[in-house]
């Protein structure tokens, strides 16, 4: 994964970007999209950012992860979709709970899975919240920065960005390994 600090990212022009992840495997016109996307959403917001975050053992990685105010921001992109479907939210929702369960540093922070499916209509998402989880938040390209100022300034605490390098070296568990041993 590569992890920023957001305001160095939003500096990051496409060849660095790309290079950064430099997986010729992956999409990079999807990636490209997300970058200009989020260099956009992200303008005036103090955080990190993580892309392509992978567990131990699961083939998977989140999109993005924002740490900011105390906060974790899950994205799950869905680029150039239309719909908001069942199975991306319980993508991006599966992803936060294998972060709150399986991941020391999240386990005391709230977590905000996102679905972003860049072309979909807008829609109201419930504020549902377990064990400091929330259900997932569907969102498109023009409502992103919306919701994370929700959360921002209705969830987000006060705290130094020491947090924030805490979160990123603390230990992951490989959750198939757990899963296996019950």
């Amino acid at each position: 994964y590569i992890s920023l600090d957001i305001q160095e990212f939003l500096n990051l022009d496409k060849e660095r970007f790309t290079g950064l992840l430099n997986d010729p495997s992956r999409q990079t016109q999807a990636w490209e999209n997300q970058r200009v996307h989020l260099q956009s959403v992200l303008k005036n917001i103090e955080g990190r950012i993580i892309f392509e975050y992978g567990f131990p053992g699961l083939q998977r990685v989140i999109d993005v992860i924002l740490l900011v105010k105390g906060l974790i921001f899950v994205l799950e992109y869905k680029n150039w979709e239309t719909e908001y479907k069942g199975t991306d939210k319980r993508q991006a929702l599966g992803y936060a709970l294998r972060l709150k369960f399986f991941h020391n540093k999240s386990n005391e922070r709230p977590i905000i899975p996102i679905l972003v499916a860049t072309d979909a209509e807008e829609t109201k998402s419930d504020d549902f919240v377990e064990d400091d989880v929330w259900d997932t938040i569907c969102c498109n390209s023009a409502n992103l920065r919306t919701a994370i100022d929700k959360f921002c300034n209705s969830h987000g605490i006060s705290c130094d960005r020491d947090w924030e390098n805490e979160w990123e070296n603390g230990n992951l568990i490989d959750s198939s390994v757990v899963i296996e041993n019950l």
